[in-house]
């Protein structure tokens, strides 16, 4: 379900837990356009999920899921060069447990401009 051309990465429940809560991601000169974030969470929970840059926010629900649920957030960039920063904020109660591939978060970017 995630989008050809997409770029990113997956996370196991530990390397997840192990870093600094809201679940933070940097992409450093972005080009102007639409982004599109699509993040898929395996486990129990929900969380928010804020794109920011240039001054411009969007924000959107963020849901766990067995199997895997996939949320989408997008934001139309207006400076080209910005950085364009994910957060996600999870809700008290949400637990991430891996797959049988061994992840428990999957975050791919899009760029649609």
């Amino acid at each position: 379900g995630v989008p050809a051309g997409a770029e990113g990465a997956r996370l196991s429940a530990i390397a997840r837990d192990s870093l600094a809560e809201p679940y933070t991601l940097t992409s450093t000169n972005v080009p102007a356009g639409l982004h599109r974030y699509v993040v898929v969470c395996s486990g129990k929970g929900t969380g928010t999920a804020t794109l920011t840059a240039a001054g411009t926010s969007a924000t959107g629900a963020v849901s766990c899921g067995t199997p895997p649920a996939k949320s989408t957030v997008e934001l139309d960039v207006t400076e080209a060069g910005a950085d364009l920063t994910l957060r996600i904020e999870w809700a008290p109660g949400h637990e991430l447990r891996d797959t049988a591939d061994g992840w428990a978060i999957g975050v791919w970017t899009t760029h649609l401009d």
